[in-house]
C-alpha cells in the first residue's frame, strides 16, 4: 500500500512504528460537512486539537476521529 503525501510515519521511544495521517483545513471541513467559521470556532474553543506551520492549520485524523467520537463535535 502507497502512502499518501499526508501520512507520515512516526518512530515511537520504544522503536514501533506508527503511521498517522495529517490533514489540513479543506480536509477536515469536507470531513465534518462545516464552513471555515465553525472550524475556526472549534480551533479558538479548543474542541479540536490543531497544529500550525506557518501559516497552515493541520489536524491529526485520530485526533479529530476522537473528538467525533467524544462528541466534541458533531461529523453531518
Amino acid at each position: 500500500m502507497t502512502k499518501s503525501s499526508n501520512e507520515f510515519t512516526v518512530l515511537s521511544q520504544n522503536g514501533s512504528e506508527n503511521q498517522v495521517k495529517w490533514l489540513r483545513s479543506r480536509d477536515v471541513r469536507k470531513k465534518l460537512g462545516i464552513g471555515d467559521s465553525t472550524l475556526q470556532s472549534f480551533r479558538i474553543q479548543g474542541l479540536i486539537p490543531c497544529y500550525k506551520l506557518g501559516n497552515m492549520w493541520y489536524y491529526l485524523e485520530d485526533e479529530i476521529n476522537e473528538a467525533i467520537l467524544k462528541g466534541k463535535i458533531c461529523n453531518n
